[in-house]
């Protein structure tokens, strides 16, 4: 299996904590772009998340908290948006116990004042939340995670998806098997009880008719 597991240092979120709560920054410069899509900033890093976690089965799960009050102090992951004059780039810092479990992060994006390329935003941030998530910078050209940024694809390769899968023991017999097992149990459960309550039913109206 092609991967770049040994390029990580092995730090991953605890799968109990699931979902990861995460604040999206409001980048207000935006606003004075393009104040048509006011929210574009923060729909393309949110896409970027929800890929994430369609490529992980939704293993790797993530809430996105709302704007206003305290969520930036209640999240695990936060996205904050600062002002570049040059491009889009990222910084991912990680917040790791000795046991090499994540607890926290922050995404840093730098964004130009004057013009912002939506596509480009979504790789950034898709490559940040792949390294929040522990993933390490790759050293092939065609992985998202690989830097400098080459804006080459809008999902992770098959090499990221491989090393995410091999970081947090992601595979189809784990995820799905255990969830089928257990609907097909309680299916049988539930068809126990409905033949016990039939069988009662019947011998209440034989005893019924008995008693007329």
């Amino acid at each position: 299996m092609d991967n770049y597991l040994n390029l990580c240092n092995g730090a991953k979120w605890p799968l109990r904590l699931m979902p990861i709560s995460v604040y999206i920054g409001y980048y207000h410069l935006y606003d004075i772009v393009a104040s048509s899509n006011v929210m574009a900033c923060q729909d393309a890093v949110c896409s970027a998340f929800g890929e994430w976690q369609r490529i992980t089965q939704n293993k790797i799960a993530f809430n996105i908290l709302k704007n206003g009050g305290n969520n930036l102090y209640s999240s695990q992951i936060n996205v904050i948006f600062r002002k570049n004059s040059n491009d889009i780039k990222g910084k991912t810092s990680l917040d790791i116990d000795n046991k090499k479990q994540i607890f926290g992060a922050e995404i840093e994006i730098d964004l130009p004042a004057n013009y912002i390329s939506i596509d480009k935003l979504y790789f950034v941030a898709l490559c940040e939340i792949g390294k929040s998530l522990g993933l390490a910078n790759s050293d092939v050209p065609e992985d998202v995670t690989y830097y400098p940024y080459r804006f080459v694809t809008k999902t992770p390769s098959q090499r990221d998806i491989n090393t995410i899968n091999l970081l947090y023991d992601i595979t189809k017999t784990s995820t799905h098997s255990p969830n089928v097992q257990t609907t097909v149990s309680q299916r049988n459960m539930l068809n126990e009880l409905d033949n016990i309550a039939e069988l009662k039913m019947n011998l209440f109206n034989i005893n019924f008719k008995n008693k007329k």
